[in-house]
């Protein structure tokens, strides 16, 4: 009942455009549906309206990269903010996040944002078979520089060839996000607005910090409102930004965690994306604040935004009970399908 007419696009995609009516507890499920539903068509980025309509939808796939580019969604309505984008798979667990995804853009008022469907590393029979794939590309010389991937403990593969290696979440997560910079960087560069300078990006599992302060709406435009000229990435969740605030700059720890929240600017996404092939997600948004290329900002702790450090399953990382069950103990571990590394202490949650 809560889903309105369908209209078909034209192209080579016969995508759908799903009006969604609000009706009230039923809408974050409607909406998540319809995500979920959509993907399975026409894996890609969608454009989510913050009253429930699905204003756009489009393939973004080699063949459709200009339509996509050409695409001019409606403002957040968040100052300063051009674009928001959320980045999920088309799985059971990815739809349920999607339902806390919605009911998190109610709660900042934004109004709208671009989720982008990105891979699901469970589709692929091993590593070979992921960067061969073609719904986010790789060039020759990234899969050259994906054997190269460190996590802080020596190179993953250790001369293992992809094709002996079980398909990876990390992959799948790291080009989900390089997508999204090189989508923002189109997106900063059709709008041309010095009044919208940031791209903020959420990853599925982002949940809203109830203790932010004076409310969650509010403390992210202070967040964005309190950065200093000259910053470019501003990092907005709880486990990137523990025990720590203030301007990050060169020489910062690459193994700070978490590319779950954060917000970029044009020469933010250039840095990232001049970057080899070689970083987990979360450990790449570092780099380029590391070498100081550009820089980085915390907010002080009032005014971070999401939280990260609460219980959930895991897309990217395998033995996810093992997981939970070891952070009881303050450990951290990192599993790929080939790979076991204990890392740091987990910081507690900020709360």
């Amino acid at each position: 009942p809560a889903i309105g007419p369908e209209k078909t696009h034209s192209g080579p995609y016969q995508c759908n455009e799903l009006h969604m009516r609000p009706h009230g507890a039923m809408r974050a499920t409607a909406i998540a549906s319809c995500l979920m539903a959509w993907s399975r068509r026409c894996m890609g980025t969608l454009v989510v309206g913050g009253n429930g309509a699905l204003l756009q939808a489009h393939r973004s796939s080699t063949d459709e990269v200009k339509r996509v580019k050409s695409l001019t969604p409606p403002s957040p309505g968040v100052p300063g903010v051009a674009e928001v984008y959320t980045l999920s798979v088309d799985s059971p667990l990815g739809k349920e996040r999607m339902k806390g995804v919605a009911e998190v853009m109610k709660d900042l008022k934004i109004e709208s944002f671009v989720s982008v469907m990105g891979l699901s590393a469970a589709a692929y029979k091993n590593e070979q078979d992921e960067m061969d794939q073609q719904v986010l590309p790789m060039t020759e010389q990234q899969k050259k520089e994906w054997l190269q991937v460190d996590i802080g403990y020596g190179p993953v593969h250790k001369g293992k060839k992809p094709a002996m290696m079980g398909s990876s979440g990390a992959l799948a997560c790291s080009l989900g996000h390089r997508h999204i910079w090189e989508t923002a960087l189109d997106m900063f560069a059709k709008r041309n607005s010095s009044d919208e300078r940031w791209a903020l990006i959420v990853e599925d599992d982002v949940r809203v910090r109830r203790r932010a302060s004076p409310s969650p709406e509010e403390a992210l435009r202070e967040a964005l409102a309190s950065v200093p000229a000259g910053v470019d990435i501003v990092f907005l969740d709880d486990r990137h930004c523990w025990g720590r605030s203030g301007e990050l700059g060169q020489g910062v720890d690459i193994y700070l965690q978490s590319s779950q929240a954060y917000a970029i600017t044009a020469k933010g996404a250039r840095a990232l994306l001049s970057e080899p092939f070689k970083r987990n997600a979360d450990h790449w948004l570092n780099i380029p604040v590391h070498d100081g290329k550009i820089r980085g900002f915390c907010p002080k702790r009032s005014r971070i935004v999401f939280a990260h450090e609460y219980k959930h399953a895991s897309m990217i990382k395998s033995n996810a009970a093992k997981l939970n069950l070891l952070s009881v103990f303050g450990l951290r571990v990192d599993y790929f399908r080939n790979t076991r590394v204990v890392r740091r202490r987990t910081p507690p949650p900020i709360v």
